[in-house]
């Protein structure tokens, strides 16, 4: 991290198609940015300790994560914003310091077979954004804050939408699944 903690350890702007493979990233103001309409692939890396967000993708970009390891990061574990695409397979987002994953404003969140462990949040989705996980685990959300939801497995907030198939909800400090503001869940073989 050249930027001592102040910028992100890899910045992907306006790129189409950048593969980051088997990298440990430690350390910087977030871990990976893909961001302004880029297309980006993340398989086997680790991406830990930075001050704020692990994995960041904005402005219409589209990122694909595969068994990733993102852990122990000050902010969110990943934040998906701005009409912005993720999909997570096999990936462990654990231990941050907000939510495993937070997915804004119009955004999409897919995920299959990953967990979300010890974050102080699980999942949230709030403004009218999406979400779909089948497979995987959300629990051991815990914090020692007053913070609004704090130790939710998920939140739905504004509109936001989801489905969970095949999923484990248990074990977190607050609610399992917390719904709000026109929001809705559907779920599938799911334990809460």
């Amino acid at each position: 991290d050249r930027s001592n903690g102040n910028l992100a350890v890899v910045d992907i702007e306006d790129s189409h198609s950048v593969t980051v493979q088997g990298f440990t990233s430690s350390g910087g103001g977030g871990g990976v940015l893909c961001n302004t309409t880029s297309v980006c692939y993340l398989t086997g890396n680790t991406i830990q300790d930075g001050a704020g967000t692990g994995v960041g993708v904005f402005a219409d970009s589209h990122a694909v994560l595969e068994s990733n390891l993102i852990q122990n990061n000050g902010g969110r574990g990943a934040t998906v914003n701005d009409r912005s695409r993720m999909a997570s397979s096999n990936d462990v987002f654990q231990g941050n310091g907000a939510q495993g994953v937070a997915v804004i404003s119009g955004a999409y969140f897919g995920a299959s077979n990953s967990s979300f462990l010890n974050n102080v949040f699980g999942v949230e989705a709030f403004l009218n954004s999406t979400v779909r996980v089948n497979g995987g685990t959300i629990s051991g959300s815990v914090c020692a804050s007053s913070t609004p939801f704090c130790g939710y497995g998920v939140v739905l907030l504004g509109g936001a939408q989801a489905s969970f198939a095949g999923m484990t909800i248990t074990a977190n400090g607050g609610s399992g699944i917390h719904l709000e503001d026109g929001s809705f869940a559907v779920f599938f073989g799911t334990t809460v």
